[in-house]
């Protein structure tokens, strides 16, 4: 995909339909700091994400948002509890829809983005989402580079002593 004008501000709201109709394409940097939600999730919000967008109608008449993000976030890993670096290299294809029953009759190779009646549409909000959806559910190093090394812990439990059953006791009065 390339841009009408590279390096743009990416706007914050936009009439989606217009940009499709007027086949708009923006090349452009997004501040994490912008997106709260996401920060949620980050060790800090420092950074840039790289974000392309192409608007357009297909042949079939739908109307698409094709975007790529490019990136790095700092997370924090859930096995030693340090920040860790996870690239994000996103591409998608979304479709505007108003309605549940547009939404299911989307061909395969779209998602969904639902709109409102209010024409202003917040693509801060949507490229956030988009980021959201990559982040791991547990975010952990690779095995090499966490500070905690895991083939101690499993040998240190394979080596301990069994421990009697506690019901053993209630299986020896069942005998009886």
């Amino acid at each position: 995909m390339r841009g009408d004008n590279q390096n743009e501000q990416i706007p914050e709201f936009v009439d989606l339909l217009r940009l499709a109709k007027a086949k708009r394409t923006f090349v452009g940097k997004l501040a994490l700091a912008k997106m709260t939600r996401l920060g949620h999730y980050l060790a800090n919000n420092d950074g840039i994400i790289d974000v392309v967008l192409e608007f357009g109608q297909d042949i079939e008449g739908f109307y698409y948002i094709k975007g790529e993000l490019k990136g790095a976030l700092t997370l924090i890993c859930q096995r030693c509890m340090q920040p860790m670096e996870l690239q994000i290299e996103h591409a998608f294809n979304l479709s505007p829809v108003w309605t549940d029953v547009q939404a299911k009759t989307l061909p395969e190779r779209f998602e969904p983005v639902m709109l409102t009646k209010d024409e202003r549409f917040s693509l801060v909000e949507m490229l956030e989402d988009e980021l959201i959806l990559q982040l791991p559910v547990l975010p952990k190093h690779d095995e090499q580079d966490c500070s905690i090394k895991l083939s101690g812990l499993n040998e240190q439990f394979e080596s301990t002593t069994e421990k009697p059953n506690p019901f053993a006791v209630l299986a020896a009065l069942k005998n009886k």
